[in-house]
């Protein structure tokens, strides 16, 4: 899985960092991501003020993802659960292995 980050207006600590990826990689399991764009945007003029977007390259159509709250781990939270929700119902409509 490769990903990208644009953050804008957020100090780029490796720990913001490592919680996405970390993340990411607890929902690969779900369904494999190839490809995952991130941004993360403090916007000061908007409550609450941390941003996250989140677009996912996985095997059929793209799943996207957006949140806000007042802190990085609450939108993440957020967004997690979001794509969770998305991939779980996906993966709920696939054909198990070995089912005829």
């Amino acid at each position: 899985m490769h990903v990208d980050f644009q953050i804008r207006g957020v100090p780029a600590d490796s720990h913001l960092r490592e919680l996405v990826v970390s993340g990411l990689k607890d929902l690969g399991e779900l369904i494999p991501i190839i490809h995952a764009d991130v941004v993360l945007e403090m916007q000061s003029d908007s409550t609450p003020a941390c941003q996250a977007v989140v677009s996912l390259k996985v095997p059929g159509p793209a799943i996207r993802a957006a949140a806000r709250d007042h802190t990085w781990e609450g939108a993440w939270l957020k967004i997690t659960a979001r794509l969770r929700h998305e991939m779980e119902s996906r993966s709920g409509s696939l054909p198990k292995a070995g089912a005829h």
